[in-house]
């Protein structure tokens, strides 16, 4: 991204003020369905943590299970980056029609690391729509009805892998999302008979118009490249994918960083004032997930790897003004703060403050929050 003498200027405080904000820290939204719109969807691999991310921004606690299984206004399905994300039902289309665009390279190591070939990926995707229904499936049950379908029992093995990484691309496809468990099991449903009616698929360019728009609304001033890597796609393929859009979004230039905004949303962040506030987020939160180019400017040198851990995991963390101060966990009804260094006696009676008001219900009636 070169740089334009026409880049709107903002400091690092206004920037990480506006997008606690946006990100609906710092004043939580009446709707929790409306919430998981406005930040572009919330990853819940660990569901406990999805639930946290979501109760926190709303003025009531979060009933996800009832969300998605009773009243069917939230969908769970493989989304970006191929990870389990909560989606509003409503706008199932709108991301289908974007994840669509996500292209899956089978390349030969990734063929034999599941134990599938790229034909046979193909046959088993085609498969689903023809054996799934409203009626929810385990693994095994769609593991057979496909081999039966597909007269293909080398596709045993790779769909009863936990990983699920050959239903993917048909959860992209919007073939299949996933229903409700039965006991320990995990079940799939065809998202369209689940939820009782079709989705309408926008165009593809005007879907991603809204997704990219989305995404910088809830996690700017931001590059090609984080956009990229939160879609799930290579910085080229990220780059294409927002060619079409670029010439609706402002670059922003942050005390030498440079990234995007949208132009209602470079208006606002113009306008913010720095951010006085304390928040402890969940594992796996959005503030803390993307953009990537933001950890040099929130997390302190040498910090990141406790933040950002082994195997993708991503810690609870404390935010103080928008910056990453420290870690925490929960220890037998108490919060235990793991700050980088000396919190302030102002921040930690504002994290005091901030589990009354957001982690009531979550964690327990009374929450003590420790320091060491």
């Amino acid at each position: 991204m070169t740089k334009s003498n026409s880049a709107l200027a903002l400091t690092w405080d206004q920037a990480l003020a506006w997008r606690l904000g946006q990100q609906l820290l710092e004043s939580p939204g009446t709707d929790p369905v409306r919430v998981i719109s406005k930040i572009g969807g919330v990853q819940t691999q660990v569901a406990s943590s999805a639930t946290q991310a979501v109760t926190i921004r709303s003025k009531r606690l979060a009933d996800i299970e009832n969300l998605l299984w009773e009243k069917r206004r939230l969908v769970k399905t493989w989304a970006m980056r191929g990870t389990l994300h909560l989606l509003p039902a409503s706008e199932i289309g709108l991301w289908i029609a974007a994840l669509r665009q996500r292209p899956w390279k089978i390349t030969p190591a990734w063929e034999r690391y599941h134990g599938i070939k790229r034909s046979q990926l193909d046959s088993l995707t085609g498969a689903i729509p023809e054996v799934i229904s409203g009626e929810p499936m385990t693994r095994e049950e769609l593991n057979a009805a496909v081999v039966a379908k597909t007269r293909d029992h080398g596709l045993g093995e790779a769909l009863s892998s936990g990983w699920s990484q050959v239903l993917k691309p048909a959860a992209n496809r919007g073939l299949l999302a996933q229903g409700p468990p039965r006991g320990r099991n995990v079940t799939f449903v065809d998202p369209g008979a689940w939820l009782g009616a079709s989705f309408e698929e926008p165009g593809p360019e005007e879907a991603m118009r809204v997704v990219v728009e989305r995404f910088l609304d809830a996690n700017g001033p931001a590059t090609v490249s984080d956009f990229a890597r939160w879609f799930g796609v290579d910085p080229k393929t990220g780059r294409e994918l927002m060619t079409p859009v670029v010439e609706n979004l402002l670059p922003v230039e942050i005390e030498g960083y440079q990234g995007f905004l949208t132009k209602a949303g470079a208006k606002a962040a113009a306008r913010t004032k720095p951010a006085e506030s304390a928040h402890l987020l969940p594992g796996f939160d959005p503030y803390t997930l993307a953009p990537l180019s933001h950890r040099e400017h929130i997390i302190p040198k040498g910090k990141v790897d406790q933040v950002s851990r082994a195997a993708g995991w991503i810690a609870p963390v404390i935010v103080d003004n928008g910056r990453i101060v420290g870690t925490w966990e929960t220890d037998d009804g108490s919060i235990a703060l793991q700050p980088f260094g000396k919190l302030p006696r102002k921040t930690i009676s504002a994290l005091q403050d901030h589990v009354e008001q957001r982690y009531h219900g979550l964690l327990g009636k009374s929450i003590a929050v420790t320091v060491p």
